[in-house]
């Protein structure tokens, strides 16, 4: 299993556009199942209702888990997108 830390830099949080991009993402590029944990809770990144419900402020650290088998560079990918800031101005 990897694990890896993630800063919640987008200035809104996590809401629901940044949520649906997540799991689009996830849906379309990992077969094998990927967790999101914080304080609040653990979300399958399948799901953007469980992204929803653990409720990730700006600041907040979470951690992604996910099968040894997925591909690094998609894990990297992941890890930018659920880390950056998203614009939608």
């Amino acid at each position: 299993m990897i694990r890896k830390k993630i800063r919640i830099k987008n200035p809104a949080g996590i809401h629901v556009r940044p949520s649906t991009e997540i799991v689009t993402f996830v849906l379309n590029n990992i077969s094998s199942s990927v967790l999101l944990e914080s304080e609040n809770g653990e979300s399958d990144l399948r799901s953007p209702m469980s992204v929803l419900s653990l409720c990730l402020e700006y600041g907040e650290k979470v951690y992604l888990s996910t099968d040894e088998s997925t591909d690094p560079e998609t894990i990297q990918k992941l890890i930018d997108l659920i880390g950056g800031i998203f614009d939608y101005t």
